[in-house]
């Protein structure tokens, strides 16, 4: 049957389920929904109008961050707002009087922003994340426990590791694999 609804890849099983799933590689829409159907045993869905997204690839991942920031769906984001900016920023942050805020961002707790640092529009900023001085980021995720080096500029870009000094990333990923 033809549908305009999606599976969503969440699924809720009773054990007795897995009575039904061979070893190795195993396909739920190919094989084991047939399978339950042929042998008549029920499966049960839920038509759902919240709010979902498929973070699994890179672009889906920063739009979903987007809508949270920019309240597309409903996400308490802790802290406070600080003056003269649309920034929200929680507990325990030190943040240069020097740092200028341009448009809507969201800065985590117990985070080090120095000086000369430009916070742009759609940046998210984890926890614990250092930022030293004449940093440039704009439309970013910073993940939690980062440090940015000195003027280091990030552009629409995903990072998980240390940013060297003058280091510029632009529609990049940049993570520390161990």
């Amino acid at each position: 049957f033809f549908s305009d609804t999606v599976n969503t890849g969440i699924y809720i099983f009773e054990p007795e389920i897995f009575k039904y799933i061979s070893d190795g590689f195993y396909d739920f829409g190919k094989d084991l929904w047939p399978k339950l159907l042929r042998l008549k045993k029920p499966i049960y869905a839920y038509l759902m109008n919240e709010y979902w997204t498929d973070i699994g690839n890179i672009e889906e991942y920063k739009q979903g961050m987007k809508d949270a920031l920019f309240g597309k769906i409903s996400v308490k984001i802790n802290g406070k707002k600080l003056k003269n900016a649309e920034t929200v920023a929680d507990t325990d942050c030190k943040i240069d009087k020097t740092v200028k805020f341009i448009g809507k961002s969201v800065i985590g707790k117990n985070c080090k922003i120095g000086k000369n640092v430009v916070i742009d529009n759609g940046t998210v900023i984890g926890d614990n994340v250092k930022i030293q001085d004449d940093v440039i980021i704009k439309d970013s995720i910073i993940w939690s426990n980062t440090v940015i080096g000195k003027k280091a500029k990030l552009c629409s870009s995903i990072i998980g590791t240390t940013v060297p000094s003058k280091l510029s990333v632009y529609n990049g990923l940049l993570f520390n694999i161990k």
